[in-house]
């Protein structure tokens, strides 16, 4: 479902679409100033999840506690512990508050019009919306990528502040169709994959369907480390090896200029594509992934063709062609979380009927060879050489009594742990008990020799 070129087309068939752009008298977007329908900020900058028009406080009163006692209040960002009393509830789930797409009218024509040919072609397929996943490191660009793909200041981005602090959801509509975002926190903590942000993405996603998945990265990182296989293998052991299906690897920065070697442009586009989807493939357990490429530029300085859209280091417009390829990973059949399926995946859980089995074969060894093997060379030997063959009659005639022996040990020992246990007050009467025939074993044992 990949579309044509918009520019050598005839564009009457868009001209009822630019009557209602042009028609609209709403102001002229200005990047960077602040519209009241915008999401509200915190006073440290952080913004929160998109919202219809009202602000969420910051003490949510609530007329029931978890639980169902009355009086309770819950504090942002400490969901979903109660303020006071009563049981934890679930947290809520991130706002999906459906805006119109304000941004697209101030696209450049070029980009809006291959995006509304887009959404024409998906909508004559009888699809209405496109649900995109962001995924990725830290500080790659997610948020940044967010507002450029709507053309909109959704995601509060700063130049020391590189990430959302859990999911956000966030969605547009046009001409009777709806595209959502939904923007993720970075996966590592520490150097190390994040479960508790990983565990987030997994409960922003139940119950929704993914129609292409994002998978963020910087086109300006020269080799795939050991922290991208990190988040590879933590994305694919959470929320499954089928979320690579329907992936696009989108590479941020695609301005770049600064190439090592003097590099042409496409040869190294190529060749950071191909590591990252090779490492995607191999620690992603996604072997026939096809994981096409969308290059991304977000820098306001960027350089832009003659229509305003911002260009890549080939001098390409870069967000109509992102938006082909996440709408044609819809045809690769989507994304949806399954729990069950993960946990089938899961090398942890995979085969554990076959845990007992193995245990009692394990013991059926000792029993009937290793403990027959272990007797034989007990009665035939010792650490100075082998026995000679009367001696080693001898031993096997005494076998038999000193197995009796060692269970008659055994039983007293149980015995004498019961007695201790109910009438502990006579332990010195029971240990020497014990004692004394522990010295009429040795004396038996004198004997025998």
């Amino acid at each position: 479902m990949v579309a044509g070129n918009p520019h050598d087309e005839d564009e009457e068939q868009y001209e009822e679409v630019e009557g209602e752009f042009e028609d609209d008298d709403e102001e002229e977007y200005v990047e960077g100033e602040e519209y009241e329908d915008d999401e509200e900020e915190e006073e440290d900058g952080e913004v929160e999840e998109v919202e219809d028009d009202d602000k969420e406080e910051d003490v949510e009163e609530i007329p029931q506690r978890a639980g169902g006692a009355p009086g309770g209040s819950y504090i942002r960002g400490l969901e979903p512990l109660p303020a006071r009393g009563g049981p934890a509830a679930p947290a809520r789930r991130p706002a999906e508050a459906v805006k119109d797409w304000t941004g697209m009218q101030q696209m450049p024509k070029p980009t809006r019009l291959a995006i509304m040919q887009l959404i024409d072609e998906m909508k004559g397929q009888g699809k209405k919306s496109l649900t995109v996943l962001l995924l990725g490191k830290g500080g790659v660009g997610k948020s940044s990528t967010v507002n450029s793909l709507l053309n909109e200041r959704v995601a509060n981005v700063a130049a020391l502040q590189s990430d959302v602090a859990r999911p956000q959801v966030i969605a547009r509509s046009t001409v009777d169709f709806t595209l959502t975002l939904i923007d993720t926190p970075g996966l590592l903590e520490a150097d190390a994959v994040s479960d508790a942000m990983l565990s987030a993405i997994v409960y922003a996603l139940r119950d929704k369907t993914v129609d292409a998945v994002l998978f963020m990265d910087r086109l300006d990182s020269y080799r795939v480390d050991a922290s991208d296989v990190q988040v590879i293998e933590g994305v694919t052991r959470v929320l499954g090896r089928a979320i690579w299906t329907s992936a696009v690897i989108g590479l941020t920065h695609g301005r770049l200029t600064s190439l090592p070697g003097n590099m042409p442009y496409g040869e190294y586009v190529e060749r950071r594509h191909e590591a990252l989807r090779d490492a995607i493939r191999r620690h992603g357990d996604a072997k026939g992934a096809q994981l096409p490429l969308a290059l991304v530029e977000n820098a306001t300085r960027a350089p832009s063709d003659a229509a305003g859209e911002k260009l890549l280091g080939n001098d390409q417009p870069w967000r109509p062609d992102a938006f082909r390829q996440l709408v044609a990973a819809v045809d690769r059949g989507g994304f949806r979380y399954d729990a069950k399926a993960v946990k089938r995946a899961d090398p942890n859980k995979r085969r554990r009927w076959l845990i007992p089995l193995i245990l009692a074969a394990q013991v059926a060894f000792k029993l009937l060879v290793l403990d027959r093997v272990l007797e034989e060379d007990s009665v035939t030997g010792d650490a100075y050489g082998p026995y000679e063959a009367d001696l080693v009659e001898k031993e096997r005639a005494r076998l038999p009594v000193l197995k009796e022996r060692a269970r008659k040990r055994r039983e007293a020992e149980q015995e004498r742990k019961k007695a201790l246990k109910e009438a502990p007050h006579l332990r010195h009467v029971i240990l020497a008990d014990s004692d004394d025939e522990e010295d009429e074993e040795e004396e038996e044992e004198e004997e025998e020799e």
